[in-house]
């Protein structure tokens, strides 16, 4: 059994309270990725999520990543933000993935305008590990936001991005990018992009989630599109 990708899905928001939702109901026992950026801060992850070592960063824009484990039937999640304002999100339902899945996260925020920026690296355990990466960005000019990311660095595979096509006051983007490594214990990770706009503030968050024993590494993909897994060499680049 490998760690796949079963589905994702995206959306934007003007709402404090949003409601994030799949197109089917997640299988129960797989894990559920929410990745969000927003024009406010949330104080705290709803019920049931877990936000592990730097999935908060918190200037200028909010910019987050939760997890859980699925369970109870539902295909729609909520995030609170302290407003009602602009907010992207993008979920992931992953299988193949062990019930305590998490293994080592890191994130980072800048501050100054710019086009790419790049997510703090990461050492997972050793073992077949399913990375995920959120790149989040703020911006006031009015410009499209709704472009995907592109230029991922490290083999990473782009999954989703998304943001306003028009909007007031500011706004913000996301987008998420998978990998599958067999990690030794000692080569490090990172990944970044770069966006089709500049914005005024970046953020970059990268974790690292435990495959089931016997998993062979993860896949990427969605329900109708299969992509072989990537291991990674000492350098951390294929």
């Amino acid at each position: 059994m490998a760690a796949t990708l079963v589905q994702s899905a995206e959306g934007t928001s003007t709402l404090a309270t949003v409601t994030a939702s799949f197109p089917s109901t997640p299988t129960n026992g797989n894990l559920i990725v929410l990745c969000f950026a927003s024009d406010d801060y949330n104080g705290t992850p709803n019920a049931g999520w877990t936000q592990s070592t730097g999935m908060e960063q918190q200037t200028y824009h909010g910019s987050y990543l939760w997890w859980r484990v699925a369970s109870g039937g539902s295909n729609s999640f909520q995030y609170t933000i302290g407003s009602a304002a602009n907010s992207s999100w993008v979920l992931l339902e992953i299988s193949g993935i062990e019930a305590s899945p998490y293994d080592v996260s890191n994130g980072q925020f800048r501050q100054s305008s710019g086009q790419s920026y790049t997510t703090p690296a990461i050492t997972p355990s050793a073992g077949d590990r399913f990375l995920v990466a959120s790149m989040g960005a703020s911006l006031s000019s009015g410009a499209d936001m709704s472009g995907d990311l592109g230029s991922w660095l490290n083999s990473f595979t782009h999954i989703r991005s998304s943001g306003p096509s028009t909007y007031s006051g500011t706004a913000d983007s996301v987008g998420v990018a998978t990998l599958a490594v067999t990690a030794n214990g000692s080569t490090s990770y990172s990944t970044g992009a770069t966006a089709p706009f500049t914005a005024q503030t970046q953020s970059g968050l990268i974790i690292a989630f435990k495959v089931a024993s016997g998993g062979g590494g993860a896949v990427n993909g969605s329900l109708s599109q299969t992509i072989s897994a990537v291991t990674q060499t000492a350098t951390g680049k294929v």
